[in-house]
């Protein structure tokens, strides 16, 4: 694997509440992209529940009793339910209430009463028109006039970037500032194409219906005997069609990953944040929406709720009759003889069928706050109201917790439905989670919902071979526990692989030929680290972007995949759960392997798991790493994930161990070969002496033609004269 050695790029994305989107980090696949530990802290799930009536008006004087709550359809029981009066006086009534004839439920009090209500103001000026950023400004600074004393508010502006116009603060007067600055920025940066097609269609249309004109655009195809002016005008059409495309992609993807920062940088903060994005809409292409359902999913867990307020207000044309416009363009295209596998401006017919899906704005907007537990202001010219009604939102609402019969947290989504037992009610809350115990761990990633997904499958997917193990290395002191190594091995010849057809068709410099064909693909890993009560503690995962040029193509095919991902674990028993799934196929294996880890030893002695090797890699410049324990001298181990070796005059079978020790010892080892229950082989002798952090790291070599075929034990004993540790593996010899 040395000389056809391959590099998968992984993106990771780099978020952080300053005002910045920090960017995409690429990283080899020795890269150390680890999660962060999800330790259990609780196992109850809490809820925000907004409650109006048929007015509109907050009901506040519900019972535990009025609550049910169900979890993938099965009724759960209910621990507590509080009526949460954020930054106001819980003993002054509300306009219109009254006297609760029931036990009501007690408001909060004490802490958590003078909990500090979070909301961000963001402008998005990717979709806003000047005019909808004066609407929006002259709504946002109604709104500020009404903010209490435990109201702090921060305002954003999403162009190409996220940035901070004002930080989080409670003086009404530089947020009235920073809205107008937000409102003066500038706007509509992704609307050139559309609004070029639209004009380009108004002027040469002669009355035509916008879909006739696309359809025809569509159906046109160059020729010498057809109408020059006509082919040319479809041309255009097509032209900004296919710009509109790439602009569509570019605005979702912005406001997308702007939209995760935020909710990233509240994550660690305790109770409900709102977000009230001011917006006219995105459209979500499938490239995104991986993306998009990580904002929903994420603002679940972190109890961050999105109020989306369209100050585009009231609109003569609607989404979904540009909509329905659209899909009548490419069914008389259809019908007119066109292929819609033909790609024409970046995309097929069929290609935009999927695009028009999603091209409903308002519906992302929806959407987005309906999921999330907010509610989507629209259709509007008025937006005082709406935003009274967010006000009232975020300071009035029923906390409602429940112990999930299903403890078995497994990281799947499940859906979360309420019902009240009121007439004439209407109920809004987030739409459920992901089972994972809460924590500031890192969230469910675009390339690990089908993981989640395929582990819903019973039986367990078992589509191509999967090895999984375990390996534990010492640390040095003070921690005077054991890194766990998890890795697993899959066959590169599973991953089904496309040709990469724009980089086929480039040109070499010199000399004219066409590059040789590259191929991509993409695979993902997941291993998700449960203890003896089956919740998960960590989530490890990779998505590997595999990119092979046709002339290398057999040489990629005979080698392996390794993930391999360290983490820290408190001493017990523990199961490994791996998944690894292939997105050209959607084909995927499961494997699991049991753990323990032991408590640990304030000797001074220790010993590392034995790893049979496989083989080794070069390090290049700047790939050493002092925390990955495969790396040795100047090479990478690579685990012999089958344990097996070939019995032959010039093979050579290698294990490799760490040993820590205190940095003066003298460490002298002894390694048994052990066949049928007896000892058959022996070698000893001192080892290296440690490094200034009492570390040694050894490989043992052994000609595979002294042993004969069969089924071995390794037995590697170590001592310092007063200390002794052993540490067993096994393998296998054959013809």
């Amino acid at each position: 694997m040395h000389d056809a050695r391959i590099h998968y790029l992984v993106g990771w994305l780099i978020l952080c509440l300053n005002g910045s989107v920090l960017g995409w980090a690429q990283q080899d696949q020795k890269g150390a992209l680890e999660q962060e530990a999800i330790k259990l802290t609780a196992t109850e799930v809490v809820v925000d529940v907004i409650v109006t009536d048929k007015k509109n008006k907050t009901i506040v004087d519900l019972t535990p009793a009025d609550f049910e709550v169900y979890e993938d359809g099965i009724k759960q029981t209910i621990t507590s339910v509080r009526l949460e009066r954020r930054g106001r006086d819980a003993s002054v009534r509300m306009t219109g209430e009254k006297p609760s004839t029931a036990n009501p439920v007690a408001p909060a009090t004490g802490s958590v009463a003078r909990q500090p209500n979070l909301v961000i103001l963001v402008f998005d000026n990717l979709s806003l028109a000047r005019g909808s950023q004066i609407h929006a400004a002259r709504a946002a600074r109604e709104y500020l006039e009404k903010i209490g004393p435990d109201d702090w508010i921060a305002v954003f502006g999403i162009d190409l970037r996220l940035f901070m116009i004002q930080q989080f603060t409670r003086d009404r007067e530089a947020l009235k500032k920073a809205v107008e600055i937000a409102a003066s920025s500038t706007s509509r940066q992704f609307t050139s194409s559309a609004e070029a097609l639209e004009r380009l269609l108004q002027t040469r249309g002669e009355g035509q219906p916008v879909s006739q004109q696309l359809a025809e655009a569509a159906a046109t195809r160059l020729s010498p005997t057809g109408d020059v002016s006509r082919q040319l005008d479809s041309v255009l059409i097509n032209t900004f069609r296919s710009f509109e495309l790439f602009e569509r992609e570019a605005q979702a993807r912005a406001s997308v990953l702007a939209l995760l920062a935020l909710i990233r940088g509240q994550q660690s903060l305790p109770g409900r944040k709102t977000v009230i994005l001011f917006s006219e809409g995105f459209s979500i292409p499938s490239s995104v929406a991986g993306q998009f359902r990580s904002v929903i999913g994420n603002a679940n867990r972190y109890n961050v709720a999105f109020y989306t307020v369209d100050a585009g207000g009231l609109r003569v044309e609607s989404e979904g009759g540009r909509v329905s416009d659209q899909v009548s363009a490419l069914a008389t295209a259809r019908a007119a003889g066109a292929d819609p596998t033909i790609v024409e401006g970046g995309e097929s017919m069929l290609g935009r069928v999927e695009t028009i899906g999603r091209l409903n704005t308002q519906s992302v907007l929806v959407e987005l706050a309906e999921a999330t537990g907010g509610l989507a202001i629209r259709n509007t010219n008025d937006l005082r109201a709406g935003l009274a009604r967010i006000d009232e939102d975020t300071h009035t609402y029923y906390v409602l917790t429940y112990a999930p019969s299903n403890q078995d947290f497994d990281g799947r989504f499940r859906k979360i439905s309420l019902k009240v037992n009121r007439d004439d009610v209407r109920v809004r809350a987030r739409s459920g989670y992901f089972a994972l115990p809460s924590s500031d761990a890192m969230p469910v990633l675009p390339h690990e919902e089908p993981l989640f997904e395929a582990l819903r499958v019973t039986p367990r997917p078992a589509d191509f071979p999967l090895k999984v193990a375990s390996l534990q290395f010492p640390l040095p002191p003070p921690r005077m526990i054991n890194s766990v190594q998890v890795v697993a091995e899959i066959p590169a010849d599973r991953i089904v692989l496309t040709e990469d057809k724009p980089a086929s068709k480039e040109k070499k410099k010199d000399g004219g030929k066409d590059e040789p064909k590259n191929y991509v693909g993409q695979l993902a890993v997941m291993a998700l680290v449960k203890d003896a009560r089956r919740a998960v503690v960590r989530k490890l995962s990779q998505n590997y972007a595999v990119s092979v040029r046709a002339d290398r193509l057999d040489a990629f095919k005979s080698n392996k995949i390794l993930f391999y991902r360290n983490t820290d674990l408190e001493p017990g028993q523990y199961q490994i759960e791996l998944i690894a799934r292939d997105a050209g196929s959607g084909k995927a294996s499961v494997q699991q392997v049991s753990l323990n880890v032991p408590a640990g030893s304030a000797a001074p002695l220790r010993l590392s798991s034995i790893v049979p090797v496989g083989n080794v890699e070069t390090l290049r410049p700047g790939e050493r790493n002092e925390g990955n324990p495969f790396q040795y001298g100047n090479v990478t181990i690579m685990p012999n994930m089958d344990r097996v070796y070939k019995k032959s005059s010039d093979q050579k079978m290698l294990f490799y161990f760490m040993v820590q020790a205190d940095p003066t010892a003298t460490v002298n080892v002894k390694i048994e070969f052990i066949h049928k229950y007896q000892v058959v082989g022996q070698s000893s002798g001192a080892l290296p002496a440690p490094d200034a952090r009492g570390q040694i790291q050894y490989v043992a070599e052994f000609p595979t033609a002294s042993f004969p075929t069969g089924a071995y034990d390794l037995r590697v004993t170590v001592t310092d004269g007063t200390h002794r540790v052993v540490e067993r593996t096994s393998f296998t010899v054959v013809d």
